[in-house]
Order: C-alpha cells, then structure tokens, then sequence
C-alpha cells in the first residue's frame, strides 16, 4: 500500500486495481491516490473502454477522467460504435453521444448503422425508442448540413 500511497500507481499496473482504489480513496479522502487512479484510468483510455471508463468516472464524480473519457469516444466514435459498450447504453447516453456537434465521423450514414445496430442489439426493448432514435438522427443530419452550408458560403 505504501507504492501506491506515494503515487506510484503505475508500478501496480491494473486497471482493476485503480478501479478498487479510486472509490476507498475518495472515501478515506486520499486525493493523491484518487488523482493517480484517474490519471492511470486516462492512459488506459480504448474505443472498447471509453464508454465504461466515462460511466465509472460519473459515479465517482471524477468530472476530468469523464471530461476525457466522453471526448474519446466522441474522437473514436467509428471504432466506439462497434463495441458491446456502445451496445449496452440506454438510449439518453446514445443520443447524447450522437447529437454532440463534436461527434466524430465520416458521414451521417455512420451515425445511422451505428444507431440501427444499437436497435437490433435489443429490438423488443428499443423499439419503443424508434420515435426519438428518428428524431435524433434528422436532427444530426439537419445539423451537419447546416454547417456544411455555412462553410461553403451557403452553397450545397
């Protein structure tokens, strides 16, 4: 315990272990442990994490390591939608994820299989959601031809 008292996290090496920690730390109000769990959480940032890692830091309230996390999966959101995370989100963490303007990806088409994936992942549950997912995607796509048109001097 004393390593990781002197911060030294990264000679433990697990993520688990920074997972077991960051909570007793916050706890024991032993910020310098909680502050070396989030930053080890941080370089353990992966499109097949990122959206757990960003849960967990919400219900730490590590509002850094969830700033981080969210901005990730934004960045990576082509490799991010393809995990069981992605598939596993209730449907205000999806449109959260689909109508943020920094949501990275190469065409509205994307935006759509990945929202028609996370559908079919659980379609007896979702398809109650089929109303607001269709409304969310007009809206993104709305969106991205709104700035596409202000770029371009208003010609599309």
């Amino acid at each position: 315990m004393t390593a990781v008292i002197r911060g030294s996290l990264w000679d433990i090496g697990s993520k688990f272990m920074a997972i077991v920690l960051l909570p007793a730390s916050s706890l024991l109000q032993m910020s310098s442990v909680r502050e070396a769990c989030c930053k080890f959480l941080m370089r353990q940032l992966h499109p097949s994490n990122c959206l757990g890692i960003r849960s967990f830091a919400d219900a730490h309230s590590c509002k850094e390591l969830h700033k981080r996390s969210h901005r990730f999966a934004l960045q990576n959101f082509q490799e991010v939608m393809n995990t069981e995370e992605f598939l596993l989100l209730p449907f205000s963490e999806v449109e959260e994820l689909i109508s943020n303007s920094q949501l990275n990806i190469p065409s509205e088409e994307k935006v759509f299989l990945a929202v028609l994936s996370w559908v079919k992942h659980d379609i007896a549950e979702r398809v109650q959601n089929i109303g607001k997912v269709e409304a969310v995607c007009l809206q993104y796509i709305v969106s991205v031809s709104a700035t596409i048109r202000d770029a371009t001097g208003g010609s599309l």
